[in-house]
């Protein structure tokens, strides 16, 4: 099994797909520790969570399927200019590009490692319940009920046809595509929250629950700080919490625990990088 030289880095490349939740934290630790990094991120928005340092190069957009991937790396390879790793810290229901990244990498024995996310254990409130599937809203959210959706936009299309007769309410990305899905799904103007998961301050949101009268939360079993601040939000304010299962996948490559990545870079890096990833906060989204 591959295992990646941590600390060792002076001169080498990674390749480090993610977003505004652990990524910049990532991207500084791996920095301190002398790789450079290309880091692929799907908005401009997401970019300015990164550093301007030397050794970083930020890639904007989607970067396609399968075979855009493929056709990326051979010509990386063609430059001189190959990952010696791929990173996949990529959001745990973002389950294409995780699929993609890994198929791509066994077909061209490219080295990957994907960063998984632990299951929260915390104590619950009596409200809050893992679901398998949205269509077990349909039963598990009262006729009447006042719901924050806090899927993501791209959901609301489907949870919201799920949802007749129910007030309904979202959390979104602060992106006009994001906020003209919401609208286009019904959800009104005034019942829309446009703030960023990992930024969105706890209080903000426990007086917005409290404006908007909100008795049901619907978010996703991420793993992150985004699902511990609903968890403590549910406990603190009474509210019923439903929680998406998150995807099982089965897939080739490495995969690391976020815990292990973390230790491991503070075991090689020295003192100077054990602030860089937090060991109480984990990933965030």
């Amino acid at each position: 099994m591959h295992d990646l030289p941590f600390g060792q880095g002076q001169g080498q490349l990674l390749w480090l797909f993610s977003g505004t939740g652990e990524g910049p934290r990532l991207a500084e630790a791996w920095l301190d520790l002398g790789w450079s990094l290309e880091v692929f991120v799907v908005s401009a928005s997401a970019a300015r969570s990164y550093p301007a340092r030397p050794g970083l190069m930020l890639r904007v957009g989607a970067v396609g399927d399968r075979t855009d991937l493929q056709r990326l790396l051979e010509r990386a390879r063609s430059q001189g200019q190959a990952p010696l790793w791929i990173v996949d810290a990529t959001h745990p229901f973002a389950t294409r590009i995780s699929t993609d990244l890994a198929l791509m990498s066994e077909a061209l024995a490219q080295p990957l490692v994907r960063l998984t996310r632990p299951v929260l254990q915390l104590p619950d409130a009596a409200g809050t319940t893992v679901i398998p599937d949205w269509q077990a809203l349909t039963t598990s959210v009262p006729y009447g009920a006042r719901v924050l959706l806090a899927i993501g936009a791209r959901q609301l299309p489907l949870v919201g046809a799920l949802l007749p007769g129910r007030v309904l309410h979202a959390r979104v990305l602060p992106t006009a595509e994001s906020l003209a899905t919401a609208l286009a799904a019904g959800v009104p103007s005034d019942q829309l929250a446009p703030l960023h998961p990992g930024g969105a301050d706890q209080e903000l949101l426990q007086a917005l629950c409290r404006r908007w009268r909100i008795d049901t939360v619907v978010a996703r079993a991420s793993g992150g700080r985004t699902e511990r601040g609903w968890r403590q939000l549910a406990r603190e304010l009474g509210l019923q919490l439903l929680l998406l299962q998150r995807p099982a996948l089965v897939l080739p490559g490495l995969e690391l625990p976020w815990a292990s990545v973390r230790d491991r870079l503070s075991r090689d890096a020295g003192a100077q990088v054990r602030s860089a990833i937090p060991g109480d906060a984990g990933p965030a989204g």
